[in-house]
């Protein structure tokens, strides 16, 4: 079923975020679309999360938690990898930084990725 994509945009920029009309009971809930092709049928891959010298990587079904010399960088840091069923490969990153919280996109193409997160 093709669900029709409302693109989310900030003055000037490419859509930030592509959400569907939900099918689901709850009301709070939007469905997640590729921001490269608008298609609905996006997985999560790994997921990272940084905080000062230690990142935990989340794929597949193991997490992995690796040390750094120095801090990953300033602040806390949540990365989403997600791909689209077209073969699209995109991020999502939250910083947080001195009272501040961004969300930065990375999109393109992508290989097929070999890991995603467990899955029901």
């Amino acid at each position: 079923m093709i669900i029709q994509a409302k693109k989310v945009k900030l003055k000037g920029m490419a859509p930030l975020i592509v959400l569907a009309e939900s099918f689901s009971s709850n009301d709070n809930e939007a469905i997640l679309c590729c921001p490269v092709c608008g298609f609905n049928y996006v997985h999560i891959g790994a997921v990272e999360v940084r905080q000062g010298k230690t990142m935990a990587v989340s794929a597949g079904d193991r997490t992995e938690v690796l040390g750094n010399d120095r801090p990953w960088n300033k602040g806390s840091q949540i990365t989403i990898n997600l791909w689209c069923e077209n073969y699209h490969g995109f991020s999502y990153t939250l910083k947080f930084h001195k009272g501040n919280t961004t969300l930065a996109l990375v999109a393109g193409d992508a290989p097929f990725p070999n890991k995603s997160l467990w899955r029901s």
